[in-house]
C-alpha cells in the first residue's frame, strides 16, 4: 500500500512540475525559455537529493554542462562582421 501510495505521489508532482514547466516557457520570451529550462534541470537535480537523496553522476553533470554550453552558444550576440560595419 505504501509503494503505491508514493507511486502515485511521485507521478502527480511529475505531472504537475512538467505542467508548470510548460507554462513558464509559454510565458517566457526568447532566451528566457532556455533559462527556464536550464533552471528546471537544475531544480531537479537539487530536489532529488534533497528527497530523495540521490546523487547523480558524473556523465549527468557533463550533459547538464554540455547544455548549458548549446544554451550559451544558440543565444550569443555575435560582434559585426566587417562588410556589415562598412554598410552603417
Amino acid at each position: 500500500m505504501r509503494r503505491r501510495f508514493w507511486g502515485v505521489f511521485n507521478c502527480m508532482c511529475a505531472g504537475a512540475f512538467g505542467t508548470l514547466a510548460a507554462a513558464a516557457a509559454k510565458l517566457a520570451f526568447g532566451s528566457q525559455a532556455n533559462i527556464v529550462t536550464f533552471s528546471n534541470i537544475l531544480c531537479s537535480a537539487i530536489l532529488g537529493y534533497l528527497l530523495y537523496g540521490e546523487c547523480q553522476e558524473i556523465l549527468w553533470w557533463g550533459g547538464v554542462f554540455l547544455i548549458l554550453c548549446g544554451l550559451t552558444l544558440i543565444h550569443r550576440k555575435f560582434p559585426p562582421t566587417w562588410k556589415a560595419s562598412k554598410l552603417e
